[in-house]
């Protein structure tokens, strides 16, 4: 099922700007706001619901989306804190989730000049041509962003993709680092708990120059190949990145996480105090050690402990108390375990 998530902020999420002789000038930068509800929307089947419900929420200014997966440890309606990751008095309240619903951030790609009032169809064609064919072919809904100038030699939008398998946050994020030079893409927006404003700026001194800030941009084919961002990220996956070290030794990030094995989902699904379950923090100790074992330095730690937080705060417990589960699940303890498992299982 395809669907947006949002959160709800008490003050507009918008930028403030006034107009001067020679372009913008940032009043006020977008609030930084601390608690917000979230909310989820109705299921979105094509390219042109996409649209309209982007065009329905930016004319809703205290509405900003995310790409994260909303977690039960808190009530939907309750206002909360946008965390991936628990902090002493708060728990998580977003989650990694897979998606079918591409969102590209292009932050000032160059162009050749145009005039965004007159001719802005020109200006995304340019974006869709550097980005390459799958996506030039394909529909997609445009959203110019706030620092959008309306003669520019510069692109700031938003575009929408619809699709047409499910991908993960992950995978994503590794693509756009790969076009973050050539098409300006922004690979920070693929963070669960990251704001993604669609609410136009407010504009002092005059109305808004730009007439129209978004719109549906159609081609041959209305769903995006999934295909396109899982080999490229395949292919990035493979080239060196830093280690980092436990105990001494050097962990390499690069490769599957122990969970997408048989044996990794038998262990994370026995974390709990559920039927079958064998509670938590042994549990997560003997995860950690079989991965150790079997995988060694081939694990993606960083990935397993991200895992292990999701799968404790989803199971939750209220036999649990708050700081129990926020302690086993915090960076302290995850690398110590990890480091005393190297020491002693690692072969490799």
């Amino acid at each position: 099922m395809r669907y947006f998530v949002m959160l709800e902020s008490r003050r507009p999420l918008r930028k403030e700007i006034r107009l001067v002789e020679h372009g913008f000038q940032t009043v006020t930068p977008y609030p930084k706001e601390r608690f917000f509800k979230r909310h989820i929307s109705c299921e979105i089947r094509n390219i042109h619901e996409v649209a309209s419900f982007i065009d329905k929420l930016s004319t809703k200014p205290q509405f900003a989306l995310v790409h994260g997966q909303p977690l039960d440890s808190l009530p939907m309606n309750q206002m909360v804190r946008r965390l991936y990751h628990g902090r002493d008095d708060h728990p998580p309240t977003l989650g990694n989730r897979m998606q079918s619903l591409l969102i590209l951030d292009i932050d000032g790609l160059p162009i050749r000049p145009v005039d965004m009032n007159r001719e802005p169809r020109l200006a995304i064609n340019q974006a869709l041509e550097k980005l390459g064919s799958p996506f030039a072919q394909t529909s997609c809904y445009c959203q110019l962003t706030s620092s959008q100038q309306p003669y520019a030699d510069r692109l700031y939008a938003h575009l929408f993709f619809v699709l047409d398998s499910e991908v993960s946050l992950q995978t994503i994020k590794r693509w756009a680092e790969t076009r973050k030079t050539d098409c300006r893409l922004d690979p920070t927006l693929y963070s669960p708990a990251q704001l993604i404003y669609t609410a136009p700026p407010l504009f002092f001194g005059g109305s808004d120059p730009l007439v129209r800030r978004s719109g549906l941009v159609l081609s041959q084919k209305n769903t995006l190949p999934a295909d396109i961002i899982r080999s490229v990220s395949r292919v990035s996956v493979n080239k060196p990145r830093p280690s980092h070290s436990y105990g001494g030794k050097g962990l390499d990030y690069n490769n599957v996480c122990f969970t997408d094995t048989p044996r990794g989902r038998e262990w994370l699904d026995k974390i709990g105090d559920h039927a079958g379950g064998g509670g938590f923090y042994p549990v997560i100790l003997r995860l950690i050690a079989s991965a150790a074992r079997l995988r060694g330095s081939k694990n993606n730690w960083q990935e397993l402990k991200e895992i292990i937080r999701q799968r404790v705060w989803q199971v939750g417990s209220s036999a649990r108390e708050y700081r129990y589960l926020a302690q086993i699940t915090s960076d302290a303890s995850l690398d110590s375990s990890i480091a005393g498992a190297m020491r002693k299982f690692a072969r490799f």
